[in-house]
């Protein structure tokens, strides 16, 4: 990585660079270009089926973008180390790693998570 790109990446740990996203014939991203500074909190507001979500599914790397790079933590997003991973997470609204799983299975999934299992009744 030259030094250029290494100094940006410090200043600006997530960056995109004329992201665009098509599902179809539906454009979802056209151009998204934005660096995040360092310590900022950042809010994506629009309707629903905007893009917000994509964009974060692809600056966490489960997305890959059409066209343009999704940098985080100085690293392309698809290809982000485990130890960058672990420096930020990522809760979706609705988990779909899980849904092959039976409701059973995700309790049991979720217990052991928590190293404990709800002994309680609702």
């Amino acid at each position: 990585m030259n030094a250029v790109v290494a100094e940006e990446s410090v200043r600006f740990p997530v960056i995109c660079r004329n992201v665009r996203k098509r599902f179809g014939l539906s454009t979802v991203l056209s151009d998204v270009s934005l660096s995040i500074p360092k310590g900022a909190v950042l809010g994506l507001v629009g309707r629903n089926g905007a893009g917000k979500t994509t964009l974060i599914r692809i600056l966490v790397g489960l997305l890959t973008s059409d066209a343009g790079a999704a940098c985080v933590l100085g690293e392309p997003a698809l290809r982000m180390t485990d130890a960058s991973k672990t420096r930020f997470g990522y809760v979706p609204q609705q988990p779909q790693s899980l849904s092959w799983m039976s409701v059973e299975s995700q309790d049991w999934a979720m217990d052991s998570s928590c190293g404990a299992a709800f002994t309680g009744s609702l």
